[in-house]
């Protein structure tokens, strides 16, 4: 495993992705295992598919997707309508202000102010989706099997003769 977990590495970087998650475990009298999270970009994601199947026997194979085009498309159209209604809750609130009733300047502003947040919101959903498609997630799994010799545990006598 320790000769594999730098490929990876490598393999990722070649490819211009990044580790999203790693864990590498390593109990007494087990075998090593390591779990990683990979963020690849989709153009390069079956040659990486590959290269990391090449690395080892792979014992499940899965590829799983999720369509998020209507949902890309609603949130685009969520904020088109949101910018207009910000556009016009401004020109409201400049006619507002030349009447200077400052309790209706104050309710422009505060419904402004609510939906810039949700214009915001709204784009880092959008941010959110398009990171997704552009990036293929890989989960991997690896366990060690060859030439594994797991660590004894050292028993009763061995701790009393070690102390002695």
């Amino acid at each position: 495993m320790d000769e594999v977990l730098p490929q990876i590495e490598s393999l990722v970087n070649a490819q211009k992705g990044y580790v999203a998650k790693s864990e590498v475990k390593e109990d007494s009298g087990k075998r090593r295992s390591a779990t990683y999270s990979l963020r690849i970009p989709v153009a390069s994601f079956q040659e990486a598919r590959e290269r990391l199947a090449a690395l080892g026997v792979a014992e499940r194979n899965a590829i799983d997707s999720q369509d998020v085009t209507e949902e890309f498309v609603d949130v685009q159209a969520r904020i088109k309508n949101l910018k207009e209604q910000e556009d016009k809750l401004n020109e409201l609130l400049k006619e507002k202000r030349k009447e200077e009733k400052l309790e209706d300047i104050i309710k422009v502003s505060d419904r402004i102010a609510s939906v810039r947040s949700d214009v915001e919101r709204v784009q880092g959903r959008l941010n959110y989706l398009s990171n997704m498609t552009a990036l293929a997630t890989i989960n991997l799994t690896l366990r060690e099997v060859q030439d594994y010799k797991p660590p004894t545990a050292p028993t009763f006598g061995n701790r009393i003769s070690s102390t002695f």
